[in-house]
Formats: C-alpha cells, sequence, structure tokens
C-alpha cells in the first residue's frame, strides 16, 4: 500500500490462479475447489448445463479478475 515494500519473501502464498501467474515458485499445490451455487427469485429456473445460465436476464458472478470460480463461469458463458 502507498510506498510500503517488504522484503521479506512469504514460504507460503494463498492467491487465485490468476495471480500466482508470473511468481517464481518452488511448488504449487491447489488446495480448493469451488462450488457454484444457483440463487434465484420466483420460479426456479431450468438449468442442467452452462448454456442455460446464459438466459438468465440477471446473473451476479464472484469478480473474475480475483476469483477463480468468477473467470471460470465467465468463460463458460
Amino acid at each position: 500500500m502507498g510506498t510500503l515494500t517488504f522484503s521479506a519473501r512469504p514460504q507460503v502464498v494463498s492467491l487465485p490462479p490468476a495471480l500466482l501467474e508470473g511468481l517464481q515458485l518452488e511448488e504449487r499445490y491447489e488446495y480448493v475447489e469451488d462450488t457454484v451455487v444457483l440463487a434465484y427469485r420466483g420460479s426456479r429456473p431450468n438449468v442442467s448445463s452452462w448454456c442455460d445460465i446464459v438466459g438468465i436476464p440477471r446473473l451476479a458472478i464472484p469478480n473474475p479478475v480475483t476469483e477463480g470460480i468468477g473467470a471460470q463461469v465467465r468463460d463458460a458463458i
């Protein structure tokens, strides 16, 4: 933040995959799998594949820049 600089290198970093790009890593371990939750108002939408999500008029997804699941949903639709 601002001019604050850390000179120590961390041993463990937890970041979304997109932010790990370009870092010099000794080892990479993905420890979390995301789950997609579909919340709706009114009648239940008939969603059985990614293609069905495209027809939903209002769709909110996590920030695709900072959240891996948001990027996956954006790329899928």
